[in-house]
């Protein structure tokens, strides 16, 4: 077929509706290459805890020949994936590139633009406009008012609610369904809060650490898409300092030895995965982490941090273009283009000299000037270091560590050979090839490459790869600290993957991993998790049990996937390894999961995940594998299941092992995006593709199975991330296209023949889920790379729907209109829960009754506090801070208030200013009429006198404290 009429049938494809049945595989369309993949045999399933990056490099000829590439993506507006496609189609690139290349084709498809400039703060400004917010919330009152007068919505039947007045805890809350007391009488009330569920001891990539001099039992870390967190107990409890910022992707984090107080946080992970967030530059504070300011946008990653100690407002950052520099504290940040040092290729680190802080080392990441730069002159000039080091241009990604006790030691893990470490004893004129180490990467430098010293004796380096590698003689011989197998528990078990090698102290070392942080204090011999209780889990896909409102399941990011379940009380397990991906469950009278690893390896359960087995039968194993494979259920017959690669399958036996085809490949040999089973009916199912293709079948069940071409020559050629058929409407449904620009939302009521664009006034964010809110019409919800969005007006206006969810990328939603329960798995902040607010008089813990939190104020300021409140337990509307001296707490006389805080558990207000100086606070919640209610209860469980709707907690300063 001539390049001429390919041209012409695709036109014809994109634009009116073609019959297809499964049927041999169509020409590739213009532009692209046939998939000519390997043959592979089948996998064996992992057991959870085991990696699956180990072995060497993949080939780069394989990934050319898997990759089908079109000239639009050759000649891609974003200069950054032009140069990855390139790399591609040349046969020269590796898994860093790949990774790199999956995450942004389907935000970037039809690449005839490139990532818009100020996307994210355009989005954040919608997600955090309170006005806006506030006219849709008076807007659905009204309808509400005007559903109630005519009658109100269909009712969904009996919700099981907790008795009105009760003070249940947060936790039996959830555990009992998450009693929304609107939805059996409107659909979902968007009065609320969102609520983690955890897991808290599963988690996810740390990508940078560093702490207080004279502080052993602090810790800062930064989070691939947690943000900041700090442990001051030595691991015991941690917290969360940037959830509300805009970006919580995190690459670096640094401290001003000076002043401990001034914290800058690198933002933009730059490990090469297919989930490598896109950061804003750099954040400071000043204050601890209670407010944050952003530098400028000079990288979209910073990698690595380093400060001149002894001028503090000189700041060095390894990014995406090469080495940069600030000398205002973090403000402004500019490449460094001086004489020596290359600035065409991004920088995996830098480093500052601990005794001579003008001594400065920059290592090149790869392409024909990769290697390792010095300056002795704080950056003025540069040259690059050569001697006893491989060939310039001939390595890929490098890590530096510099010895505190001598610094004229250094060391350089070099991705080549599988990982290898250099040495230096002069600072960098002469190295040494340190032969014990070769392949400590495990053959994946692109992703985990670390190397550090330690404290107190340069003879004791460590280098960490998938696992962690240590050296008791200058390097001569190397012995692995640790190791993924034994599982927790085990005297050397750490998780795999190492990010970031910390030496803070003789013989201490704290790894930064996929799975956390882990502490030794006897140079490596045992080690310590020091990450319990974050909740930083990286979800790709959750899933929920059609019977259980209790039960959850979910798959991430080099964890596995994980389970939760009533019988466990309350603990997340791992149970199945690898990286996790999308999840499903059979019949409710079943005990039927199945989950997933990389590349569409399923496995089936049939006790409810405590054993699993490969079910990939049937499916073809030379088919292009997507890395996050399609699972789904027909809600109308669990029995019914549906994966697919290039090719649709389907099974129609929950326990069956094999799966069958029923479709070719529809849209030129390009792997299929989404798939969604009418809940009205089992026989229409739709399937989405990465290049924008959209089909249907209306016989689904039957053989053959017909498919039918439904994409709309005015959709975008992107890739279909959702598709969204309507509960209760047969015909009507949703699609979700991926990436910026162009339409995002499409809906048709007519099963496809006819297609609007109702995206409406939808920020330019990414969207990743959508639910059709089938009990209150025209309300739909959208998970976003920064959080929630929603409508009630059907797609025309949104609004942000996050209150009390972090800037966090929001992977999938999964809503029971039986059992009221709608949840929300993140790439980052595992696992989230909508807490409706109560409409009428509810009553609240005061945390000596039942469990919850008590108030907290901080100062954050000369005149400014902040308080936080439990929003886990108190689940009112809206809620009014009053405040009186402290010599008057016993008699309930207040001095001020301040009204309408919200329901975000949090607010930023002035200090009150009391007779004697003291204060206290009381935190009361109000009606939906705005009324106060009762101050809670007593510890004999008794209402305390005073009218209102419920105490959320209560603060007393200390005599002689100037604010709590």
């Amino acid at each position: 077929m001539t390049r001429r009429k390919r041209a012409a049938l695709l036109a014809v494809l994109l634009g009116l509706g073609v019959a297809a049945s499964a049927a041999p595989e169509a020409e590739p369309a213009s532009g692209r290459t046939r998939l000519v993949p390997p043959v592979e045999r089948e996998p064996a399933p992992l057991e959870p805890g085991m990696d699956v990056e180990k072995g060497p490099e993949g080939d780069p000829e394989r990934f050319r020949l898997w990759t089908p590439l079109t000239e639009a993506e050759l000649n891609a507006a974003d200069p950054s994936f032009r140069h990855w496609a390139r790399l591609i189609h040349s046969g020269r690139a590796d898994k860093r590139v790949m990774r790199l290349y999956w995450y942004y084709r389907f935000r970037l498809d039809p690449f005839d633009k490139p990532v818009p400039e100020g996307w994210r703060d355009r989005g954040v400004a919608v997600l955090r406009d309170p006005v806006r917010t506030r006219k849709a919330l008076e807007a659905w009152d009204s309808r509400r008012r005007a559903a109630d007068a005519s009658g109100g919505p269909p009712q969904r039947g009996d919700v099981p609610l907790p008795p009105e007045g009760s003070i249940e805890s947060a936790a039996e809350r959830l555990r009992s369904g998450g009693a929304m007391a609107e939805a059996a009488a409107g659909g979902i009330s968007p009065y609320g809060v969102w609520v983690p569920i955890g897991p808290y001891t599963i988690p996810g990539r740390m990508t940078g650490l560093d702490r207080p001099e004279g502080q052993p039992l602090t810790l800062y870390a930064a989070a691939a898409d947690g943000g900041v967190w700090r442990t001051r107990d030595g691991g015991a409890t941690w917290e969360t300092l940037t959830d509300f910022e805009k970006t919580l992707s995190g690459g670096a984090i640094l401290l001003d030895p000076s002043n401990p107080d001034v914290i800058y946080f690198g933002t933009g992970e730059g490990n090469g995965a297919i989930d490598n967030y896109p950061g804003i530059g750099v954040l400071k504070s000043s204050d601890g982490g209670a407010t944050w300011t952003e530098s400028n946008r000079f990288s979209s990653a910073v990698r690595r941090l380093a400060m001149h100690r002894s001028e503090p407002s000189r700041i060095y950052a390894a990014g995406d273009s090469g080495c940069y520099v600030s000398t205002d504290a973090g403000a402004t940040f500019s490449l460094i283009s001086a004489p020596g040092l290359p600035t065409n290729a991004g920088a995996s680190d830098v480093l500052v000299r601990p005794d001579n802080a003008d001594w400065v080392y920059c290592a090149i990441w790869g392409g024909p000037d990769g290697g390792i730069y010095r300056s002795t002159d704080r950056g003025a000039t540069w040259s690059l270091l050569t001697d006893g080091l491989p060939a310039k241009g001939s390595v890929g990604r490098i890590a530096l560590a510099v010895s505190r006790s001598d610094p004229d030691v250094l060391v350089a893990g070099i991705d080549t050979a599988g990982g290898t470490v250099y040495k230096t004893v002069n600072g960098g004129d002469q190295w040494t090839r340190l032969d014990g180490s070769s392949g400590f990467c495990g053959g994946q430098c692109w992703y985990d490459i670390a190397v550090g010293i330690d404290a107190g004796n340069p003879d004791v380096m460590f280098a960490g790869g998938i696992d962690t590698y240590r050296s008791t003689d200058g390097g001569a011989t190397w012995t692995r600290a640790t190791s993924s197998s034994g599982g927790h528990g085990s005297p050397n078990y750490v998780h795999v993957d190492q990010h970031f090698v910390f030496t803070p102290a003789p013989g201490e070392i704290i790894l930064a991993n996929d799975g956390g942080i882990y502490r030794s204090t006897d140079s490596g011999a045992s080690w310590v998790e020091w990450s319990q209780g974050m909740d930083t889990t990286q979800y790709y896909g959750i899933c929920r049990h059609p019977a259980d409102s209790y039960w959850a399941f979910g798959g991430t990011q080099d964890n596995g996937s994980h389970r939760r379940r009533q019988a466990d009380d309350p603990d997340w397990q791992q149970v199945l390894g690898g990286d996790g991906g999308m999840c499903m469950t059979g019949p409710p009278t079943t005990s039927i999961v199945v989950g997933e690893y990389q590349n569409l390896n399923i496995q089936r359960s049939t006790d409810g995940g405590d054993s699993f087995a490969s079910a990939n039968g049937g499916i073809g194993r030379s088919e292009p594998h997507p890395w996050v494979g399609i699972l789904v259920a027909d809600p109308s017959d669990r029995n019914n299941m549906w994966t697919a690669t290039n090719r649709v399958y389907r099974s129609m036996d929950a326990r069956a092992t094999n799966w069958v085809g029923v479709s070719g490949p529809l849209y030129f040999g390009i792997t299929v995006s989404a798939i969604e089973v009418a809940p009205t009916d089992s026989n229409v199912v739709y399937a989405g593709f990465d290049a924008g293709g959209l089909f249907v079948t209306g016989n689904a069940l039957a053989t053959p199975v017909s498919w039918t071409n439904i994409r709309s020559a005015a959709m975008p050629q992107r890739t279909v991330r959702r598709i969204r058929a309507h509960p209760t409407i047969p015909d009507t449904v949703y699609v979700v296209f991926a990436g910026y620009g162009s339409g995002k939302i499409w809906k048709s009521s007519d099963r496809g023949q006819t297609w609007a664009d109702v995206t409406g006034d939808f920020p330019d964010v990414p969207i990743n889920d959508l639910v059709v809110d089938a009990d209150s019409p025209g309300t739909l919800i959208a998970a976003t790379d920064l959080g929630v969005f929603r409508s009630d007006d059907d797609s025309a206006h949104w609004y942000g729907w996050s209150t009390g969810l972090p800037t966090v990328s929001s992977i999938e939603l999964t809503f029971d209109r039986d059992q009221d329960t709608l949840r929300l798995g993140t790439h980052g902040r595992s696992m989230w829960q909508w807490q409706e607010a109560s409409d009428a008089p509810t009553a609240v813990p005061d945390g000596s009754v039942v469990p919850g939190a008590m108030l907290r104020a901080d100062r954050i300021g000369a005149a400014t506090m902040r308080v936080r409140w439990d929003v886990r337990s108190c689940t009112a509307r809206d809620y009014n801070l009053f405040y009186g001296d402290l010599a008057q707490v016993s008699s309930y006389t207040y001095a001020g208030a301040y009204c309408g805080l919200g329901t975000s558990g949090r607010a930023d207000l002035p200090l009150p200013v009391t007779a004697s100086g003291n204060a206290f606070f009381l935190l009361a919640s109000s009606d939906g009429a705005g009324n106060e209610g009762p101050h809670g209860f007593d510890r004999a469980g008794l209402p305390l006198p005073a009218n209102g709707v419920g105490l959320c907690g209560i603060a007393a300063q200390e005599a002689g404290a100037t604010c709590p």
